[in-house]
């Protein structure tokens, strides 16, 4: 005579069931979720990039404030309900160290350490440290010329995650190293590559 399964056993069976369904589908949720989150990820990734290249032409072709800017926008147009950018332009400030940590430098590869360790480009050049000055002179200029051509551009994409919004910033330096207008700016670059202009 076959014995049955009694109500315990049955109990037993279906609480090891409902465990591993709970486990499995919690798992299944999670992988969705990583997924998607990969995917805005890709996405803003992408975005920031392109969103970059058109800040950086528009700073190139309009030239440098002299104040820190912002700009804002959303990329509904492209097609991604939700994504939204910010960015802030700065002026970059050289640290007041930056000048004798230059002059120490440059007065080191061209005439050696102060120490008499290491020899410079110029060791033994008669008549070069009478230039000396006049170089050393012109670094706080060099500097300051520095700090007019160049702006640190951060910018963050943001988009709906969960109850709140996942971030993704990203920092350039935009350098312009022509001098004059729009007329003088030098074509925006991206990995020194240039990038071609789209038709209107």
């Amino acid at each position: 005579m076959r014995r049955g399964f009694t109500l315990l056993e049955v109990m037993i069976a279906l609480a090891i069931l409902a465990v591993s369904l709970t486990i499995l589908i919690g798992t299944q949720a999670n992988s969705v979720h990583m997924t998607e989150r990969a995917s805005r990820m890709s996405a803003a990734a992408m975005l920031a990039r392109s969103q970059m290249i058109d800040i950086e032409h528009e700073l190139l072709s309009e030239g440098f404030s002299d104040m820190t800017e912002e700009m804002r926008g959303d990329f509904r147009d492209d097609g991604f309900d939700g994504m939204e950018w910010n960015a802030v332009v700065e002026v970059v400030e050289l640290p007041p160290e930056a000048s004798e940590q230059l002059v120490n430098s440059v007065t080191s590869s061209l005439f050696g350490s102060s120490d008499g360790q290491s020899e410079g480009a110029l060791t033994g050049v008669a008549g070069v440290g009478m230039a000396l000055p006049m170089i050393v002179g012109q670094i706080p200029t060099m500097i300051n010329e520095m700090s007019e051509r160049m702006r640190r551009v951060t910018l963050e994409i943001s988009w709906p995650e969960g109850e709140g919004r996942g971030t993704l910033t990203v920092q350039q330096y935009v350098v312009n190293l022509n001098k004059g207008g729009a007329e003088g700016i030098a074509k925006p670059t991206v990995g020194g590559l240039p990038i071609a202009p789209v038709a209107p």
